[in-house]
């Protein structure tokens, strides 16, 4: 099933101004009563995120080692790759490196992802009737705030 690329390309970017939006998005839905305080979670934040889905690859070029305030939140179980090629000088050579040193780890980084959906397929079948209609009313906010 996974038959597409995307590739994201971060300018301009810092991930405290995203995680903001993302609690303003959540506070106006409250507001606007479209979704209750106790919807709240971390999977509620992250769906309101600019990227929501968590990148296999994060570079950094220029060789610093820190993330600069940059995708904290979704790059919790991404592969960080360094680089002490600048920017300007990044080719599709360096991509091909970087694929194939993701493509070294993969298995690894998929073990965690995968022990994710396994947990969260667990808690849905375990939910709440209560717990299904707040799970409902976020998956209809989310979908009206991703439009």
């Amino acid at each position: 099933s996974n038959d597409r690329l995307i590739f994201n390309l971060c300018f301009s970017y810092t991930s405290t101004a995203e995680i903001t939006n993302s609690i303003d998005i959540i506070s106006t839905g409250i507001k606007e009563n479209h979704i209750k305080e106790e919807d709240i979670s971390s999977e509620l934040i992250q769906s309101c995120l600019y990227l929501s889905s968590e990148p296999d690859i994060i570079i950094r070029t220029s060789g610093e080692q820190r993330l600069s305030d940059f995708l904290l939140w979704q790059g919790s179980d991404s592969m960080f790759i360094v680089l002490e090629t600048f920017w300007p000088d990044f080719t599709i050579y360096h991509l091909y490196y970087c694929i194939l040193l993701y493509q070294s780890e993969s298995g690894k980084i998929q073990q965690k992802r995968d022990l994710k959906q396994k947990q969260n397929a667990e808690k849905l079948k375990n939910e709440s009737h209560e717990q299904k209609l707040s799970r409902e009313r976020v998956e209809r906010f989310v979908n009206k705030v991703q439009r």
